[in-house]
């Protein structure tokens, strides 16, 4: 009889833990499509980017500040890549039902990034910003989308 019930305890405290760490797989694909996004006028921190989000599946998807990257680049010049920021009063973490499309606003996180040369002294005219989506190992909330997606490049124009 001890055995049983010393078997049914761990049973009952591996289901508790499983559950404890088991968050909801979200059933679909997500696309990014940058709208518009403000020159940066030689200016990295001032660039401002609206980006629509589409889930295309059978659940949400979610996807926290975190997962954010922005990159910018100029034709046989330079690329800077570097964590995305949000306003203060933006949602950590972003939900988007199955055939909608949510627009965010995100900026270029300067932290921590050493620009090149090439950027102070990049030539008048066209640059590339693109948005990339990407996950840790581990799932941390319900529907986190774990896969890694990348946007448009949008053009912008050096003034």
């Amino acid at each position: 009889m001890r055995a049983v019930i010393i078997i049914f305890c761990f049973v009952v405290c591996a289901f508790v833990a499983f559950a404890a760490t088991h968050y909801l797989e979200p059933h679909g694909d997500l696309q990014l499509h940058i709208k518009s996004a403000t020159s940066p006028i030689q200016k990295p921190e001032s660039l401002q980017i609206t980006l629509e989000l589409s889930a295309i599946g059978q659940t949400p998807l979610a996807l926290s500040q975190d997962q954010f990257a922005v990159e910018i680049s100029a034709p046989r010049s330079f690329a800077v890549k570097s964590d995305a920021f949000f306003g203060t009063n933006a949602p950590h973490i972003f939900t988007v039902l199955p055939g909608e499309t949510n627009t965010i606003t995100l900026g270029m996180s300067t932290n921590g990034v050493v620009f090149a040369d090439d950027w102070k002294t990049a030539k008048l005219g066209k640059c590339f910003v693109q948005v990339h989506v990407g996950s840790s190992k581990w799932r941390h909330f319900d529907y986190e989308f774990m896969a890694q997606r990348h946007s448009n490049r949008y053009e912008i124009e050096l003034k």
